[in-house]
């Protein structure tokens, strides 16, 4: 058995105000799984709404949509960056590519309301259905205060450290991956010293001057056997509200999680296809 392993990452793209603005990634190979991350900059849980998606499908098989990831247990989804007036959140989707190039256009809930999206690919993903069956994190639910074993953490005001989100795998063969916002275009690298894995930066950050400013960044950590990824910080350039969803991708013989606490709550029936305010 062998770990997901990332494949590649679009350009990034920007929407400040009227029609939904594309962002797109070719070359996708069918089956891969595709990952939307969204930065909300400037208001926490403001709408994001997605239309002309091509080329994907949700975990459950409709073509022209994706799932939404949230949180088990509260309230809470896996946004919230910052709590000073509201200062973003981070989003993230779900799907399957069908092959070539996939794409989708997200459009804001208000003028504003910047966001900064970026797909990105990967492959050796579990096949199943449930979000439980392509995630985890341990069995723990989001944690507002960063402590613990949540699945996203945020400062609580504006620093220049940013510090990783602890990863707990299940089982072995698996990504951890790390999926920083920030609401000012900081430049982005890897982690360092953390214990138990080693973080790396597979692509540079997307970060833009535009409109309200703002940064998203990914790192990845293959995990050979279970264990725990934890402990590793960044200094940015300058001092800002920050938020980092952490979990990790399951392969294919794994399986799904059948942990009742799984951090993906599959009881909440119908699954939510929007984030609630953070």
């Amino acid at each position: 058995m062998a770990a997901p392993t990332f494949v590649s990452a679009g350009t990034g793209a920007i929407w400040q105000s009227g029609a939904g603005v594309t962002a797109s990634l070719a070359g996708t190979t069918a089956g891969n799984l595709i990952l939307l991350q969204v930065l909300v900059d400037t208001g926490t849980g403001d709408a994001v709404t997605l239309g002309s998606i091509t080329n994907l499908e949700n975990l459950a098989g409709t073509d022209g949509a994706m799932t939404t990831i949230s949180d088990v247990g509260t309230s809470a989804t896996v946004n919230g960056l910052g709590t000073i007036g509201g200062d973003g959140a981070n989003y993230l989707y779900a799907g399957r590519s069908l092959g070539g190039t996939v794409s989708l256009t997200a459009t804001g809930g208000a003028v504003g309301f910047d966001l900064y999206f970026r797909l990105y690919e990967f492959t050796n993903v579990n096949a199943g259905t449930a979000l439980s069956d392509i995630m985890e994190n341990a069995g723990s639910e989001g944690n507002a205060s960063g402590a613990g074993n949540g699945i996203w953490r945020a400062n609580r005001e504006a620093t220049a450290a940013v510090t990783d989100q602890q990863v707990i795998t299940n089982g072995a063969d698996r990504l951890a991956v790390q999926l920083i916002a920030v609401n000012d275009d900081n430049p982005l690298v890897a982690f360092t010293g953390m214990t138990g894995g080693t973080w790396t930066e597979p692509v540079a950050e997307f970060a833009s001057a535009t409109g309200t400013d703002g940064a998203i960044g990914i790192n990845v950590a293959t995990m050979a056997s279970a264990g725990t990824i934890n402990g590793g910080s960044q200094t940015m350039a300058a001092a800002d509200p920050w938020n980092v969803i952490g979990f990790a991708l399951i392969p294919p013989a794994a399986g799904a999680v059948s942990d009742p606490t799984s951090w993906i709550n599959e009881r909440r029936t119908p699954r939510r296809r929007s984030l609630q305010r953070f």
